[in-house]
């Protein structure tokens, strides 16, 4: 009678801590593997790097498709969240992402969901919440590297894309804010993941940001103009926008290279009014990629750095219409969000940070993207002799650059310790319950 009714005590402890790691149990896998689904989300992955509208068009169909597969329907959430994200539509970006992270059995599609919002709150200079997501991201990649060698299909391309892009966001963080350390430390990750994959436009995104690291301007050059070669031949418009404006960029500010120019863009500067004119060119057609394919934010980038060619070459009133250009596409994303904000003239008006930093939750208040247009838009005046306007813009760059950088890891790490201690209290209470059991089997048995 004694064991029976310890071992009814044991059975009840024993499917207490069963219940418990079951509820605490997380699917890598999503989609089941089928062909047919396969087939789906390696469409929708392939026009990741084509077209925002095709990329919109096939998340639908995979949507319509979906046939009661919830993970599919997440495959295509995160698909559309991409999409809104990519034309600076961040609310509804950041509600399609954490409505995936909030109904997905799936870590697979809830690390391409939080690596989307790291990319959000880089683009937006929401500094705290990039170390959340960011640290969020690594707890899942270590969850799903202990079930990897399960994964396959679409499901191992899947995960091998959030972990390339988890890298290449970092880099663009830790790069922005001179975190050298770590840095460094996602070069290495991101260059074992290059290598792993045999993903061709995984190769490709990763092979921009390792170009454009090496050493010297002309080993730059060459690997960045042969990953252009690459993605020009696959179709990737997005990449070759990149490749494109990385290119201008390099040009502009080593002039010498005009010289010593690999065959696609030695033909490239035969059709430019004049050998100097290419960097210049290439920032144009690069705006003109990103246009197309529907990247806002990086049009603008790219409008920025064509405003800087045409500055180096002494032609300031052109400068000022490419961002003049520029600052339209930023007035009609705080349009979106603050509709009754000043329009941000670059003559007339200083920008006015204030009003966008008065509630710290608000996480869409400063593009990244506006310090290159203010930079730009300082050096313009300067050369056309408007002092005024260019010390208005410096201003406001340098405003801007003490806003945005500022380094959120410490809050970070204490919201992260704040909710690891909460899961210690649950372990807590689990163990109490274990003593409590235990001493109440205890009891019985000495009876």
């Amino acid at each position: 009678m004694i064991f029976t009714t310890m071992n009814k005590h044991i059975a009840t402890y024993l499917l207490f801590i069963a219940l418990l790691f079951t509820s605490c149990e997380r699917h890598t896998h999503g989609c089941g593997n089928t062909p047919a689904t396969d087939a789906r989300c390696e469409l929708v992955a392939d026009a990741r790097y084509k077209s925002v509208a095709l990329l919109e068009r096939l998340a639908a169909e995979l949507d319509s498709s979906a046939a009661g597969n919830v993970e599919m329907n997440m495959v295509a959430s995160n698909a559309r969240a991409y999409s809104a994200l990519m034309q600076m539509d961040y609310g509804n970006a950041t509600e399609l992402y954490s409505s995936v992270i909030d109904a997905s059995e799936c870590e697979i599609e809830k690390l391409v969901a939080d690596v989307g919002l790291m990319t959000i709150s880089y683009r937006v200079s929401a500094n705290r919440l990039f170390f959340d997501y960011r640290a969020r991201a690594l707890e899942r990649i270590k969850r799903i590297n202990e079930e990897v060698d399960y994964l396959c299909g679409s499901d191992r391309n899947r995960y091998e894309r959030a972990k390339t892009e988890f890298a290449i966001v970092s880099i663009c963080y830790f790069s922005n804010l001179s975190m050298q350390e770590e840095l460094q430390r996602a070069f290495h990750y991101l260059r074992n993941e290059a290598d792993a994959t045999t993903n061709p436009a995984l190769k490709s995104y990763a092979g921009i940001l390792i170009a454009n690291s090496v050493g010297s301007a002309e080993e730059r050059l060459n690997q960045l103009s042969q990953g252009l070669w690459r993605a020009e031949r696959d179709g990737y418009t997005w990449l070759c926008a990149n490749y494109r404006l990385l290119l201008a960029i390099i040009l502009r500010d080593n002039s010498n290279l005009l010289d010593k120019l690999p065959a696609i863009l030695a033909r490239r500067q035969a059709q430019c009014a004049a050998p100097t004119d290419l960097p210049y060119q290439l920032s144009l057609e690069a705006a003109e990629d990103f246009r197309r394919y529907g990247d806002k934010y990086m049009m603008i980038e790219a409008l920025a750095v064509s405003a800087s060619c045409l500055t180096q070459l002494g032609e300031y009133d052109a400068a000022l219409d490419r961002l003049d250009m520029a600052l339209r596409g930023i007035n009609s994303y705080y349009a979106g969000y603050y509709p009754d904000s000043l329009d941000y003239n670059l003559v007339q008006y200083e920008f006015d940070i204030a009003p966008y930093m008065a509630t710290t939750d608000e996480m869409y208040n400063i593009p990244e993207c506006l310090l290159s247009v203010r930079r730009e838009a300082s050096c313009a005046f300067a050369g056309l002799g408007d002092i005024e306007a260019s010390a208005i813009n410096r201003d406001s760059y340098l405003l801007l650059l003490r806003t945005t950088r500022l380094n959120k890891f410490a809050e970070s790490s204490a919201s992260t310790f704040e909710a690891d201690a909460a899961r210690l209290g649950i372990w807590l209470v689990v163990l109490l319950v274990g003593i409590l059991l235990l001493g109440e089997i205890v009891n019985h048995t000495i009876l």
